[in-house]
């Protein structure tokens, strides 16, 4: 998923869901922008214990942050601000 400056949200790798978000509304974009700002610089790659199979991931402010299990609440919980806000979870 991409977040555009604008709002625009574009998404790579997914089955297409009719109930994605497209376009983000400047108030969702503006806090999430801020969410990201002040969580990104704190977080590390890690493979977590009895990690799941696959790994979540977060580019952002010219770095990729890659997440294998739920071991760093302050990743997951951004992760999941970021997909819920396009309603993938």
């Amino acid at each position: 998923m991409t977040y555009a400056p604008n709002g625009a949200v574009k998404t790579t790798g997914f089955v297409p869901a009719p109930t994605l978000v497209t376009k983000l509304s400047r108030k969702r974009e503006q806090s999430l922008s801020q969410l990201v700002r002040d969580r990104i610089g704190a977080l590390k790659n890690q493979r977590c214990p009895f990690r799941a199979p696959a790994a979540m991931f977060i580019t952002a402010l010219g770095r990729t942050v890659t997440v294998s299990g739920r071991c760093q609440p302050r990743f997951t919980e951004l992760w999941y601000a970021l997909a819920n806000a396009v309603g993938i979870e």
